[in-house]
């Protein structure tokens, strides 16, 4: 009796892990960044996230929940502008299987940007300068697209364009980005 208990939990287990992904998933941003009317400041950055995938019990495990927290910067030297922040990705994604090993994927996400640091040096004409801080939530949207072969993917996301307020002055940050996402499934 107690052995059949062991087996059957070694097979729920097995089962179990079977229905997870867990990847390693760095990656580039191409990022955008406009401040009140200002041109568009472009920036490349190096990203870096986890990702957890729950592959769902039915339709052939093609569908599953992916959660994914990613640091992300943008530093700009020359407009004194700091922004790091942790993104907190929550969405659905679909495989379309071509073979046992390769499969094509695309994803719908929302996400929670948590900033680290939100910072900005703004001069004041000829009263100075003025540390301008925004430590606020900010939401979005993601979709992406990519293809997995074994253990390593590439996906190619696009975010939808967030809105930030300064805390000290009436300035408005538009940011926005796409990412190109290599992947490492652990297991």
């Amino acid at each position: 009796m107690l052995l059949i208990c062991f087996s059957s939990l070694a097979c729920h287990c097995q089962g179990l892990k079977d229905s997870f992904d867990v990847r390693i998933t760095p990656g580039i941003d191409f990022a955008h960044l406009t401040i009140a009317n200002s041109p568009v400041f472009k920036n490349r950055n190096l990203r870096f996230g986890g990702e957890i995938e729950f592959l769902l019990p039915f339709n052939k495990k093609r569908w599953g929940l992916v959660a994914e927290p990613a640091y992300q910067s943008f530093h700009r030297p020359d407009l004194d502008y700091n922004y790091e922040s942790i993104e907190a990705s929550l969405g659905l994604r679909r495989h379309f299987h071509i073979n046992d090993n390769i499969f094509i994927f695309v994803n719908a996400m929302s996400l929670v940007d948590i900033p680290i640091r939100h910072t900005q040096v703004y001069s004041i004409g000829t009263y100075g300068r003025i540390l301008l801080t925004d430590n606020s939530l900010t939401a979005g949207l993601s979709l992406g697209g990519g293809v997995a072969m074994r253990r390593i993917s590439v996906e190619g996301r696009y975010y939808t364009q967030r809105t930030r307020q300064a805390d000290q002055l009436p300035l408005q940050y538009r940011y926005g980005k796409a990412s190109i996402i290599f992947g490492f499934r652990l297991f």
